[in-house]
């Protein structure tokens, strides 16, 4: 993570000073010296630093560096920052910068409550879906029996009273998320149908389940595709 901030300078007065001798050609009356202040500008200014000054000499137009300044100028600097007071605007930040993360993890908050109502309207829907199946519809399910797990696709063929028929997709999943491409056409499907009794998808809470091969076989259906549109549990 990465945390933007810059390093400003906040100038006070620049004053010219003729009665100090320049440390660098010695000659007197042609110094200025400036007084200024950092800060730290994240999202505002904040975290003000103490003061300092920049002195520089208009005859030999070279600014001086600290190690040379004399006792001279030491005074003069003193006298120059007397009375001068940081501005409240620079701790303008310190309340900004706070009123921004309420605002982020406002946002996150919302964002998830979002998320979570979307997700619970989606489980409501698929299982509704489960329990109340239409011709057309595509559940995307992991199908268990025995030692054999893998992810396929049932389509809804056609219903009767109290049966569901549905044909398998001929190709299986390699992974869950490969679940979201939904074969688009008939021939992706097999011919031969499988019945599931609505009855026991009801009393199972949403999950198909037959006998096959002599064992109990069990369909989780994660989602379903109905009218162009797909609708998952998670």
């Amino acid at each position: 993570m990465f945390i933007y901030y810059q390093i400003r300078n906040h100038h006070y007065r620049t004053e010219a000073v003729p009665a100090v001798t320049c440390p660098l050609c010695n000659h007197r009356g042609r110094m200025q010296m400036s007084i200024l202040q950092k800060y730290t500008w994240l999202a505002g200014p904040m975290a003000p630093s103490a003061k300092y000054a920049i002195a520089w000499c208009e005859n030999c137009n070279q600014y001086i560096p600290r190690v040379k300044w004399t006792d001279e100028m030491d005074t003069t600097y003193v006298q120059l920052k007397q009375g001068l007071r940081t501005p409240a605007r620079l701790y303008r930040g310190l309340w900004v910068l706070p009123l921004l993360l309420v605002l982020l993890v406002g946002g996150i908050l919302a964002a998830i409550s979002i998320s979570s109502g979307n997700s619970r309207a989606n489980q409501a829907f698929v299982l509704d879906a489960t329990l109340h199946p239409k011709p057309g519809d595509i559940f995307q399910v992991t199908h268990s029996a025995g030692q054999e797990n893998f992810y396929t696709w049932y389509k809804v063929s056609r219903i009767t009273a109290d049966s569901v028929y549905m044909q398998e997709a001929k190709e299986h999943a390699v992974e869950l998320n490969d679940l979201d491409d939904i074969p688009a056409t008939a021939s992706d499907f097999q011919s031969s149908e499988k019945s599931f009794s609505l009855a026991e998808t009801r009393s199972l809470d949403g999950m198909f389940a037959k006998d096959e091969n002599g064992q109990r076989a069990f369909d989780l259906v994660f989602g379903v595709w109905r009218d162009g549109k797909l609708h998952k549990k998670y």
